[in-house]
């Protein structure tokens, strides 16, 4: 039997989405200026032990799907050779949230491998001091690879569900006229690559968090 009180907040939440979208007129904010698009260009070319390599252009099909105000998406490297991709979405006033990375993969060729029947995980990184989603894809002619990521929102909110996203982005909406959420997203080989970046990730973009 589905959980009551999740059916509780959902039905709660309907009328208000409503209102939202088509009553509400969202002001404008940071993220949907010119002026953040040029900025974000000078986010940390150094992450802990890892430099950047070089920015990577999205299809036109995926930055469609995302539609995202402004976008990091990065390759750093560190000395011993290995190699991370990093993407940044920053949503402007979108109150569904960022998309489902899943799905992201799936629509480009990638399989989900499952883990213990389970496409996903939520594994707490102790030294980074954050909980993250784990997803393990692979394609034939890259191999496997291991994707960490979790959402944010406005006050500095980070998340392991879209769900809390939505509510945040929400409530955002109806107390400030505007919301700031989006999507971090980190892939690597090697998990412990992974969480060595984000112990360093994490201070340098928490003031590009809204």
């Amino acid at each position: 039997m589905p959980n009551k009180r999740l059916l509780i907040i959902i039905a709660l939440l309907i009328p208000v989405c409503i209102y939202l979208e088509f009553f509400n007129q969202p002001r404008q904010g940071e993220f949907g200026s010119v002026a953040f698009a040029q900025k974000i260009q000078s986010f940390p070319r150094q992450i802990g032990g890892w430099r950047y390599i070089s920015d990577i252009a999205m299809d036109e099909k995926s930055f469609s799907a995302l539609g995202p105000q402004a976008l990091i998406f990065r390759e750093y490297g560190n000395e011993s050779g290995a190699r991370i991709l990093l993407v940044v979405v920053f949503h402007e006033n979108d109150r569904w949230g960022a998309h489902d990375v899943q799905t992201c993969y799936t629509s480009q060729g990638w399989s989900i491998v499952k883990a213990d029947g389970l496409n996903t995980q939520v594994v707490k990184l102790a030294q980074a001091g954050i909980a993250v989603n784990k997803l393990e894809v692979e394609k034939i002619d890259q191999g496997r690879s291991t994707v960490l990521y979790w959402w944010f929102a406005q006050g500095k909110k980070q998340m392991t569900d879209r769900f809390s996203q939505m509510t945040a982005n929400i409530c955002s909406s109806l107390v400030n006229g505007y919301c700031a959420s989006g999507l971090v997203r980190v892939s690597a080989d090697s998990q412990a690559d992974l969480e060595d970046f984000i112990q360093g990730l994490l201070p340098a973009l928490d003031p590009w968090l809204p």
